[in-house]
């Protein structure tokens, strides 16, 4: 039950991130018409296409959250040794998402603490992109934690290689 809503929630957020990404284009497009063509920019899109760009790349991380595997190797692998390295390389990526997440934590504390806004045509401020990176990385660990448990609970690990397209 609990993965099916850390899968529904990344899914979600990666739906977030899609119009995020529209949003950020429409901007940029609309600011590059208005400047070249009117001579007269849109305020703050730059402020505003960075404040949005932090949660587009963390939310659309969570689409993709598989790491690389090489294959080829994996495939010449027992099934058991399969499982060690799989869930060796899940760990790993847990470890290093887990102080991606604690520090993220501490610089959303600091820029919620200080108040730290950046101070254009209107104030934006910093700890919104902070909150969407320590969300995203959070569910993006717990994805990673219920694949490692599925890959230790699975009786038998198969590879597939697919051909280069």
């Amino acid at each position: 039950m609990a993965e099916r809503i850390v899968q529904f929630a990344a899914k979600a957020l990666a739906v977030v991130s899609g119009g995020f990404a529209l949003i950020m284009t429409f901007l940029i497009f609309a600011d590059v018409i208005m400047r070249h063509f009117f001579n007269s920019p849109i305020p703050s899109v730059l402020e505003i296409s960075e404040g949005i760009l932090m949660p587009y790349l963390v939310f659309g991380a969570l689409a993709v959250a598989d790491h690389v595997r090489v294959t080829l190797v994996l495939s010449a692998l027992t099934s058991k040794a399969r499982r060690v390295v799989l869930s060796a390389g899940y760990l790993l990526s847990i470890l290093f998402f887990a102080v991606m997440d604690w520090r993220s934590v501490g610089a959303l504390i600091g820029s919620i603490r200080s108040g730290e806004s950046a101070e254009t045509y209107f104030s934006f401020p910093i700890y919104i992109g902070r909150i969407a990176v320590v969300v995203g990385i959070t569910l993006l660990i717990l994805v990673l934690l219920f694949r490692m448990l599925t890959t230790l609970k699975e009786s038998e690990i198969t590879v597939e290689i697919t051909p280069a397209e």
